[in-house]
This record gives C-alpha cells, sequence and structure tokens, in this order.
C-alpha cells in the first residue's frame, strides 16, 4: 500500500483534528477504553499518527484483547453503543458524535494498517 500524504501525520507540526478511543476487551462484556488526540486530513491519516505517533500501539496490535479503535474528526462527546458479538464471535460497535465523522476500526483492519505502516515506514 502507498500512503498519498506529503507528510506523515506523526511528523507533522499541526494541531490535533480528531479524538481515537481504543477499546479493549477485559473480559465477559467489559472493556477499557483509553483517548488520545491525532492528527490527519481523514480517519485513516488520524489512525496513521495514533498508531505510528507519540501514543506508540505496537503494544496493543500484540493484545488478544484489543477490539476496536474508533475515530472521530473534532473533539466533542462520543456516544458508543455496548459491543456485541455476532455468531462468529467478531466484536461489533456503533458509534455516533452529532454531526462529527465518526469511523470505527476492527481489530483486524487496524493491525493490516499497522504492518502496512511498518513496511512503508521501517526506520520509525
Amino acid at each position: 500500500m502507498t500512503f498519498d500524504w506529503t507528510v506523515p501525520p506523526w511528523q507533522r507540526d499541526e494541531d490535533c483534528t480528531h479524538t481515537a478511543v481504543t477499546l479493549k476487551h477485559l473480559r465477559a462484556r467489559e472493556f477499557a477504553m483509553s483517548s488520545d488526540l491525532v492528527r490527519g486530513d481523514n480517519a485513516a491519516e488520524a489512525l496513521a499518527d495514533l498508531l505510528m505517533g507519540r501514543s506508540g500501539m505496537s503494544d496493543m496490535m500484540s493484545n488478544r484483547g484489543f477490539a476496536f479503535v474508533v475515530v472521530q474528526r473534532g473533539f466533542g462527546t462520543m456516544h458508543m453503543s455496548s459491543p456485541w458479538q455476532d455468531e462468529e464471535g467478531e466484536w461489533n460497535l456503533s458509534a455516533s458524535a452529532g454531526d462529527a465523522e465518526v469511523t470505527i476500526f476492527s481489530a483486524a483492519d487496524t493491525r493490516e494498517m499497522f504492518i502496512r505502516l511498518q513496511a512503508a515506514y521501517p526506520d520509525r
């Protein structure tokens, strides 16, 4: 995968544009959440900043409980449903933030992005 940015989000000298909330499955229906402010022109760039930037998500990528990253443009209040499992055992989630754009990245999508970023930026 090629990334079409001129400067990667984690190297930009600009203010944050998105909120990223990471959900980790603890047990049963219990989840831990952490949030970070990240930069990017869209949700994918904001996820790249989370993965490669100062937050350093490499430990989370190998964690079996890692479930989702929810990215919201801006910094307002976000509402998420309780995560639920489908017939295949995959976790699902819905989220909204009023008029703000919200994107949900599954653990598989996030890991795939992380692998692609590491391949494209091996010195990072």
